[in-house]
């Protein structure tokens, strides 16, 4: 009877342990240290060493959707349009099933096209051993198609008329740096991820921190319902 009681005792233990061990592999990210830490820092505005550690985390678990996303993010932000691509294309291999994919493949679009002026003027693009290196071949064509396109819009200017009403150009800018509007909080999203939906960059967030202050009462915590103030920023 004993010897049974010892048999049930060690399966359930051992059953214990299996369902544990499933839980931990399905969100590894929110448990690993090194990741944490690069989420703090990210929060925080430290984005250097955020994203070093995000690397680092990126090197011990390479399947981490969530870190190959953060990278990327940084990256474009950072100008490294090499890396931008890498990590948005390596996100969307990861995370087949993604909401985001149809923004983040015009996010992959705009750090190409950034690659090719780069590129074009002849600036030097540092290019790391472990990114794929057939990023830089994949915008040759581009570069073609981009100074062609260049040149069409030369000659469409030369056929206008020489008096540009600026005042009506400057009225044609898009409309989120021109007025603020209201945005109501979705599920999933943060402060960052606002300033990227609206500006095209996170460095954007502290403006939407700033007038929102009362909403935020003094915080950077943000819940689905709340109504914040996108303001209107000048774009650099």
């Amino acid at each position: 009877m004993k010897s049974i009681k010892s048999i049930l005792k060690l399966f359930c233990i051992l059953l214990y342990l299996f369902i544990s061990s499933c839980d931990n592999s399905e969100n590894p990210d929110g448990r690993h240290p090194v990741f944490i830490k690069a989420e703090n820092f990210y929060d925080e505005g430290n984005i250097k060493d955020a994203y070093q550690l995000y690397e680092r985390y990126f090197q011990l678990n390479p399947k981490s959707a969530k870190a190959s996303y953060k990278l990327a993010l940084i990256s474009q932000d950072r100008g490294d349009y090499v890396k931008a691509i890498y990590y948005y294309e390596k996100y969307l291999e990861l995370d087949t099933n993604s909401s985001d994919r149809k923004i983040i493949q015009k996010w992959i679009e705009a750090s190409k096209k950034s690659l090719v002026k780069e590129i074009s003027r002849d600036s030097p693009v540092s290019i790391d051993s472990s990114i794929n290196k057939t990023v830089i071949a994949d915008t040759e064509v581009a570069i073609l198609k981009e100074k062609n396109e260049e040149l069409q819009k030369q000659l469409d200017l030369l056929k206008e008329s020489k008096n540009i009403d600026t005042d009506t150009a400057k009225q044609q800018l898009s409309f989120q740096t021109q007025q603020s509007i209201k945005y109501i909080v979705e599920e999933g999203d943060t402060l960052y991820k606002i300033s990227r939906k609206f500006y095209g960059s996170i460095k954007y967030y502290k403006q939407i921190i700033e007038v929102n202050k009362e909403t935020l009462k003094g915080g950077t915590s943000i819940k689905p319902g709340d109504i914040l103030i996108i303001p209107a920023v000048k774009m650099e």
